[in-house]
């Protein structure tokens, strides 16, 4: 994939790109990036120094314990954990994270200390004190939550649910008794292994395995001697067809070496073959498929050769063996140089994907044997890659959940993810689908995609479909009930339409489901069913903090059809990498259509793609303020992050241009009122320096079901601004000429009205465009996509406005007042509340 690379200068030229000291999002910087520049980074426990865990209160349910904190330009780190005023830990460390393992439950206050270095950092600095709460969730009470019905009858029902490994043993002897393992140690043995066949055959499944082990595969053409470098297209070739099928064809032949011997027999000479052949391919530098040339090619391979060395190993001979070890050493070697560049730089998201396969290859091939001829430690860096990637789960969310880079690019991760974590957990003994991002991403993706949503939201592929395998894949193996709710209704909906797509997808022929997610099973048991279970505790609203993400519902439980849905972003992750200029912007859906939407189709990734460089990541293309534009498309907007250089020092660093939420929802009960603030200063100021306010609140009233958004910009006034107030629907809106302050779309059975209210006397120019400016690259669907613009008529250095869209255009009585600067009264069929948008501003 292609580096992005983002203008510094106005967000609209292109032509500045050439002029400009930019870097590509996936690089790590060759300096250090200081705690001045990183001082807004989110991280697993800290979000702008306030304590998230997984309640926003810093309560944890995971152990072991992971510490992360800014990175300074320091070596070592002194961290001191406290409980009671008891001092528990005091411990240096040389990287900007600790792993505490073997604690009890219990509240407990921690702060790390960066050590003087020399004139780089002349005294000690210490974090201010942070208080966590180290909370137990019993085996017993974990699975009764993720069983619609009944109760736990099985061993140790006290035992602590989420710990992802012995924290008695440690991580290092975890290591040390995985090197020592024989192989195959990433396939489950004994009554595991029974269970997984037996299951296979009574979800029919053996036909299917037989067809994948008996389809010839062949490398495609292009892997030829004159290759010199991929093509895009080539790259996904080989990344999206080739490397699963192989991979899935592995699978296969694994469980008919016990279902059906004689099939398995005829076709693993075949397998085999194929994978010499890749093994065959050229490891050195400049070759097309090395790390330096193709990182998410050369990560593939890896993983393919270490998983037949495991899983093939009594079948290959030590010729054989050690012609694969010699392959995956050097191409290990880049993988594990990523996993440590996450110390210093934990948002190159191709490093964090390379520590994953780092940890899983060590955990396959890792020995207690002499160094490899290529120079690899015997263990294949396990020591080190498996403790940093622990640590570094998940750069784009916190313990409570979520993923910054959006929706799409999540369900990438998880699918690749998956294999990956299910051979770490059968190697190690490391389970990490019970750390807290892991099982909270679980209800991330229930309530951002509830039953009979189609699209995933926000960032690169936003607006595209829901990855619905990957879903009940995840769904198998966190058993987060809300997420196996969702999963229930993917594969309910399969089964009743005659599909079986979910089914055999491979990860869910690589898992063993309960009854409970195989809907031959629940769908004739309604005790197993979490649509009617009393156990499901699905609210109405969701507050994401670690990315910033906001859901509001009528009813979440109510069908598509019959559903409306409001989402709401204001984000600390910025527009940096897959993320988009977009804070403070909503999207809006109802009776199953999108009618409020990010507008733009995901190409490409890179300044090849000329649609996604100057429409698709900008504050124009999404429902937000912009300003001083020069056509019907909108303005100028937020910041698109990128790495910058700082001339005097030469440093890289980068600030997020981030957003935050300042006010949501919060608690089980539905208000009549739910009110929801984003402050999106820092995207703004990023841009321009002569911001000073960038506020929007969004209201719903759920009486009525009708939604109000309300707006506060303010700039230096010596620099005034034309403000625009930008909406993106699928069809045409009908405005009146001599009203172009009220309008009207529809889609299918859904209809949406809208009218700005406050101030009733601005003067307000309409526009609307069918289109893009850019149109996207050949070959991607393109859906009708209405842009609207709303420009004020003079320049202004406020920009406050109050618009209320109403969904199947029922006419509530509606009314604001305001009361005094950034105070209003906000009334709706004779209800009123108090809006208080000044206490969220720096006046």
């Amino acid at each position: 994939m292609a580096f992005l690379r983002k203008p510094l200068c106005a967000a609209l030229s292109f032509a500045c790109l050439a002029a400009s000291p930019v870097y590509a999002d996936d690089t790590v910087p060759d300096g250090p990036v200081t705690e001045r520049e990183l001082g807004r980074r989110p991280l697993a426990l800290n979000n702008n120094d306030v304590a998230i865990g997984e309640d926003g209160a810093g309560t944890i349910t995971q152990r072991p314990l992971v510490l992360r904190w800014h990175r300074h330009r320091t070596a070592f780190y002194r961290v001191r954990i406290t409980r009671d005023g008891q001092e528990v830990v005091n411990k240096v460390v040389n990287k900007p994270w600790f792993i505490a393992e073997g604690l009890d439950f219990g509240t407990y206050k921690w702060t790390y200390t960066a050590l003087k270095n020399g004139t780089a950092l002349p005294e000690d600095v210490t974090s201010s004190e942070q208080t966590l709460v180290l909370s137990k969730v019993s085996v017993a009470a974990a699975a009764e939550a993720a069983n619609a019905s009944g109760h736990y009858t099985g061993p140790t029902p006290d035992a602590p649910a989420y710990d992802v490994y012995d924290q008695q043993t440690g991580i290092a002897e975890l290591v040390a008794r995985t090197l020592a393992k024989p192989h195959p140690r990433a396939l489950p043995g004994g009554a595991a292994h029974s269970a997984w066949i037996q299951s296979l055959q009574q979800r029919g499944l053996v036909n299917d395995l037989i067809n994948e082990a008996v389809t010839p595969l062949v490398v495609p053409d292009f892997m030829n001697a004159s290759l010199v470098e991929l093509t895009d297209k080539q790259s996904r070739t080989l990344n999206n067809t080739f490397f699963p099928r192989l991979s899935k064809q592995a699978v296969a032949l694994v469980a008919l070496r016990q279902l059906r011997p004689d099939i398995y027999a005829a076709n693993l000479a075949n397998h085999l073959n194929l994978v010499r052949e890749i093994a065959s391919w050229s490891t050195a530098a400049g070759s097309p498929t090395s790390h330096a040339k193709q990182d998410q090619i050369n990560r593939q391979i890896a993983f393919i050769l270490a998983t037949t060395y495991d899983w093939f190993f009594a079948e290959l001979d030590s010729a054989q063996q050690a012609a694969l070890l010699q392959n995956i050493d050097v191409r290990l070697v880049g993988l594990k140089n990523d996993t440590l560049t996450l110390d210093g730089w934990l948002f190159g998201s191709h490093g964090w994907a390379s520590a994953s396969f780092a940890a899983t290859i060590g955990a396959l091939v890792g020995s207690t044997g002499p160094q490899s001829p290529a120079g690899a430690p015997a263990d294949r860096w396990l020591s080190v890659t498996l403790p940093g990637y622990l640590a570094a789960i998940s750069p784009w969310g916190g313990e409570d959940g979520g993923f910054g880079n959006g929706m799409g690019y999540l369900a990438n991760a998880l699918d690749s993810m998956i294999p990956l974590w299910d051979m770490l957990k059968q190697a190690t003994g490391v389970d990490l689908y019970k750390t807290a991002w892991a099982r909270n991403t679980g209800k991330l993706l229930a309530y951002m995609t509830p039953p009979g949503a189609t699209e995933v939201l926000f960032g690169d592929q936003g607006g595209e479909g829901v990855a619905r395998e990957v879903v009940v894949g995840w769904a198998a193996r966190t058993q987060v009930p809300e997420v196996k709710w969702l999963a229930q209704a993917y594969l309910a909906e399969d089964y009743d339409a005659g599909r079986t797509g979910i089914m055999k997808s491979d990860h869910m022929i690589s898992a063993n489901p309960a009854p409970d997610l195989i809907a031959q099973a629940f769908k004739q048991d309604v005790s197993l069913q979490f649509e009617h279970s009393p156990r499901l505790q699905v609210r109405d609203h969701y507050w994401n903090r670690s990315t910033g993400w906001v859901a509001l519902y009528n009813s979440i439980r109510l069908p598509a059809a019959r559903r409306t849905a409001i989402y709401f972003k204001s984000s600390p992750f910025g527009s940096f990498n897959h993320s988009h200029a977009d804070q403070n912007s909503f999207l809006l859906y109802h009776r199953g259509e999108a009618m409020a939407v990010d507008s733009g189709v995901f190409d490409g990734f890179g300044s090849q793609y000329p649609h996604f460089m100057q429409w698709y990541i900008h504050t124009r293309a999404h429902n937000a303020i912009t300003y001083d534009g020069t056509d019907d498309y909108g303005g100028l907007g937020q910041f698109n992050d990128v790495l910058r250089q700082d001339p005097v020092s030469n440093l890289y660093y980068l600030n997020f241009s981030s957003g935050a939420i300042k006010a949501a929802p919060q608690g089980d009960a539905n208000q009549d009122f739910e009110i929801v603030v984003g402050d999106a200063l820092p995207a703004y100021a990023n841009q321009d320096s002569n911001f000073r306010i960038a506020l929007r609140g969004l209201v719903y009233h759920r009486p009525s079901n009708t939604v109000l958004v309300l707006d506060r910009m303010f700039v230096n006034p010596a620099a005034p601004r034309y403000w625009e107030w930008n909406l993106h629907t699928p069809t045409q809106m009908q405005v009146d000429p001599l009203k172009p302050t009220h309008g009207r779309w529809e889609k299918g059975a859904a209809s949406v009205c809208l009218q700005h209210i406050f101030p009733a006397e601005r003067a307000l120019t309409f526009s609307q465009q069918q289109g893009y400016p850019v149109p996207p690259g050949e070959g991607k669907t393109v859906r009708e996509n209405w842009h609207q613009k709303w420009r004020i008529a003079k320049r202004a250095a406020i920009f406050e406005q109050a618009t209320v869209l109403v969904p199947d255009c029922t006419e509530p009585a509606v009314s604001i007042r305001r009361l005094d600067d950034g105070r209003y009264d906000y009334t709706v069929n004779g209800q009123t509340v108090r809006i208080n948008l000044k206490q969220y501003a720096n006046y």
